[in-house]
């Protein structure tokens, strides 16, 4: 019996690397597979961890919200009074039912843009916008009064931070560009423009019915309340 040589071909195995981490060692096609698989189900787990996180952000600026109302309105409190002395022709607006319509509203957009979230980032950032500005104001408020405003610590500690942080996270994760970034900072801005060119187009016209003693009245009661 006579055996012929064969020629025996060795087929080269693939070496395959993962995407999270280079394999240890050779692997066969199937195991490869296995090895993507793995990997691709490795990062879209992280993607989602990281969709998690960035929705925290908008619960965060509902629950930053409530402290700076807090902060306004229980204790220390005292901002009905402060802003009176602060704009005391526009005295006759800051009624319980302004404050209350005022709060009332902004809650809703703090909770649209929980609702809204990542769907629209235009419209749903714009309310870190108008918190930004909303702490600027009280800052202003602050430097112009020469004491403490209330609202002004939840204002610098956490709307602007938070504002700040918001923008930078879907930033740089390039889930909202730079004119995006512009346009819906503008409409928060916008939103707290309206309110207060509101109370300053009341102030003018209260100004125009009233007589310099009169004015004159409502400061001194408005001091008279700031010292009780």
């Amino acid at each position: 019996m006579v055996i012929e040589d064969t020629d025996i071909v060795v087929m080269p195995q693939e070496e395959f690397v993962c995407p999270t981490k280079p394999c240890s060692r050779r692997q066969k096609s199937g195991a490869a597979e296995g090895c993507r698989s793995r990997s691709c189900d490795s990062l879209a787990k992280a993607a989602g961890e990281e969709g998690d996180m960035d929705n925290w952000i908008f619960v965060a600026l509902l629950g930053a919200a409530a402290v700076h109302i807090f902060e306004e309105y229980v204790y220390p409190g005292g901002f009905p009074n402060a802003l009176r002395k602060l704009l005391p022709r526009g005295a006759h607006l800051f009624t319980p039912k302004f404050h209350l319509a005022v709060n009332g509203l902004f809650l809703l957009l703090c909770l649209a843009s929980v609702s809204i979230g990542k769907s629209n980032l235009i419209l749903s950032l714009s309310a870190f916008s108008l918190v930004f500005a909303n702490a600027v104001l009280h800052i202003r408020g602050a430097i112009v009064m020469k004491r403490y405003y209330p609202g002004v610590i939840s204002g610098a500690l956490i709307y602007i931070p938070l504002a700040v942080y918001a923008y930078s996270v879907f930033l740089s994760s390039r889930q909202l560009t730079w004119l995006q970034a512009g346009f819906s900072f503008l409409l928060g801005v916008l939103c707290m423009g309206v309110l207060m060119a509101y109370v300053l187009i009341q102030r003018v016209s209260n100004t125009g019915q009233q007589g310099p003693g009169e004015i004159r009245d409502i400061v001194i009661k408005n001091r008279a309340i700031d010292r009780k």
